[in-house]
């Protein structure tokens, strides 16, 4: 009899609890908080946390168009690495299912850390920057300035032979604008190029996907390159993506990227493995 207890509350649990993602918590409008982890292994070891607190407007605008419902979140950001403080001001608005745009504007705080990281700065875009360049090279403090924009596309196809998953193909394009206070080329430690003093960098995010609902998976090609110093990479690699959510108010998700370079200055054929977890709790 005890047992048969357990399992009525046990399944009403998973049930009520452990419930997946039905596009319930993450297309509510109200005021969210979040969490976020993030990770690179490969080729060179770097990551940080991010905290940020949001408000999510949802549209009902034009009902019955491809528009209708348009999701927007305007919010706050503060992330933390060894290296820098980015505090970032953002809007992502999902403006149909086949289009979205996200803005940010960032202020980032380089600063000598007890793991000898900082701003590396180099006499020019020919230098060495490798893993071991890197660790060896001076660091300083330093402010930077950052703007950056995301048009992302997408479409959907098949949906007929997988029971109304199909498949995805995404395409986002970044274009980031940044400038530093001092010193005339540096690192860019999320694109691991050399960039210049006042300089424009792009960069191409492309994907397959197949939805497996909570998780996705895919093809995902990147290419990156700096205007003003021309440095440039590719590379290709499997995705997946994982969602989940507690108690209609508790998001949480969980992305991986691994592949390998196909091209880049200095990791060519080289491995990358990219990493982040995040949680969102919707506070009202």
């Amino acid at each position: 009899m005890k047992l048969l207890k357990f399992l009525i509350i046990f399944i009403l649990y998973a049930l009520v609890i452990l419930k997946p993602l039905n596009a319930q918590t993450n297309m509510q409008a109200g005021l969210y908080i979040g969490a976020d982890l993030n990770g690179r292994f490969s080729p060179y070891l770097d990551g940080g946390g991010k905290i940020m607190l949001f408000y999510r407007f949802i549209s009902d605008v034009f009902p019955g168009y491809i528009w209708e419902g348009i999701k927007t979140d305007v919010g706050i950001s503060d992330h933390i690495s060894a290296e820098m403080n980015r505090l970032t001001l953002f809007v992502n608005s999902s403006i149909s299912e086949y289009f979205n745009i996200d803005v940010k504007v960032s202020m980032l705080n380089y600063y000598l850390s007890y793991a000898k990281r900082g701003f590396v700065n180099f006499n020019s875009p020919s230098d060495d920057f490798g893993t071991n360049s890197i660790a060896n090279a001076p660091k300083t403090s330093n402010i930077s300035f950052e703007a950056e924009a995301t048009p992302t596309f997408k479409v959907s196809f098949l949906r007929s032979l997988f029971e109304g998953r199909g498949l995805t193909l995404q395409a986002g394009l970044t274009f980031k604008y940044a400038y530093n206070r001092y010193g005339k080329y540096y690192l860019d430690y999320d694109l691991l190029l050399i960039r210049d003093q006042n300089d424009i960098s792009y960069k191409l995010d492309a994907m397959l996907l197949f939805d497996l609902m909570p998780l996705t998976v895919g093809i995902n090609y990147m290419l990156a390159y700096m205007n003003n110093t021309k440095q440039l990479w590719h590379s290709i690699g499997a995705y997946a993506h994982f969602q989940y959510e507690f108690l209609n108010r508790i998001y949480t998700e969980v992305n991986l990227k691994i592949g390998q370079y196909i091209a880049h200055p200095q990791f060519p054929a080289t491995l990358y493995f990219d990493m982040n977890a995040m949680i969102t709790y919707r506070i009202i």
